[in-house]
């Protein structure tokens, strides 16, 4: 009780970032786990709606908690839809390509039916990181889960990419 009003106190005297009381914070995977009764598809759900809150018009701080919260989403639970949906729309555009990456590769490897998770990874070595080798290496991975015809367009996109590697 002693150590709750001590933090407490320290937390009340530290500087706010002028975002929402509901992204200033975001609790370590085990203690997430702990609070939801060790369901930890309930954890991951609970972190990627949390995620969704954040708005264009957020502070940078705010996006440092969403990429951490979309992370530990994907440690609780690689196989969420939503999280890479959102990590291939947001987080490395704002910054976070890192843990878009994590979270992309992590459904990539989960979700081996799904061809969108290594397409919007290849996507992401190729714009953010000017990679086309390992762009045109995901875009093949994600050819491999097409049927014949959405297959031979993304193995074309594969070359393009793969033709711009120097």
């Amino acid at each position: 009780l002693a150590a709750y009003g001590v933090s407490v106190q320290r937390m009340q005297a530290s500087p706010r970032h002028d975002i929402p009381s509901f992204m200033q914070f975001a609790l370590p995977g085990i203690v997430q786990l702990v609070f939801h009764g060790g369901d930890r598809h309930l954890a991951s759900n609970l972190n990627v709606m949390r995620s969704l809150m954040v708005s264009s018009s957020s502070d940078r701080a705010a996006y440092d908690v969403q990429a951490t919260l979309q992370q530990q989403a994907s440690i609780l639970n690689p196989y969420h839809e939503d999280n890479y949906y959102i990590a291939g729309a947001v987080l490395a555009w704002e910054g976070h390509l890192d843990a878009a990456q994590f979270v992309l590769s992590r459904a990539t490897d989960a979700r081996d039916w799904d061809f969108l998770p290594p397409f919007l990874t290849g996507f992401n070595y190729f714009y953010f990181v000017k990679d086309g080798v390992q762009a045109g290496a995901y875009a093949n991975r994600a050819a491999d889960r097409l049927r014949d015809g959405q297959a031979r367009s993304m193995r074309d996109l594969a070359a393009r990419w793969l033709g711009t590697s120097s």
